[in-house]
């Protein structure tokens, strides 16, 4: 599916030069085979020295973004640096969008097989959506799982309460 620009055509973007270098050198980590560590410069539109923007190849919806770390890294093995130029590159996009009235987004990762990460370079989804383009978006991300996304009935408190205690155990916040 291609999507024209519209609106977003008439704004100002800060695309990167075609003579960027976004080869090995510029990656540590790199992978032969991964695509986003042999990403075209083209298809390219925000840098920064630790991450970069591209739109989805799979897109879900109009201008979904993935923001790539340049390292060849699993979401877990990020550093505080890159944690910042992700948000930076998110913030800078939500701007731009939001000129064109696109306000309401998802913005996340799949981390692992289980949560469904096919490209294994860590990457985030930043997915715009519109009022109507699922007939039930309630729960959001929830609706991964299926029977979770409508968070209705009876609460897990007593679950939840037995993960907050375990975790302040294991923090030392709470004595066993």
């Amino acid at each position: 599916m291609v999507w024209g620009l519209g609106r977003l055509s008439s704004l100002s973007f800060s695309f990167i030069s075609e003579k960027t270098q976004i080869g090995k050198l510029n990656m540590p980590n790199a992978s032969e085979a991964c695509p986003f560590c042999n990403i075209p410069a083209e298809r390219i539109f925000f840098d920064d020295f630790r991450a970069y923007m591209i739109f989805s190849w799979y897109p879900v919806s109009k201008y979904h973004t993935l923001i790539i770390p340049r390292r060849h890294i699993t979401d877990t093995e990020l550093d505080e640096k890159e944690i910042l130029a992700i948000y930076h590159l998110k913030e800078k996009m939500l701007r731009i969008m939001g000129k064109t009235g696109a306000f309401e987004y998802n913005f996340g990762v799949n981390n692992g097989i289980a949560a469904g990460q096919s490209v294994t370079h860590c990457h985030y989804h930043l997915i715009f959506r519109d009022v109507g383009d699922t007939p039930n978006p309630r729960g959001g991300v929830r609706g991964v799982i299926p029977a979770k996304q409508n968070p209705v009935g009876d609460t897990e408190e007593q679950t939840v309460a037995g993960w907050t205690k375990s975790m302040k155990e294991f923090l030392g916040l709470e004595q066993k």
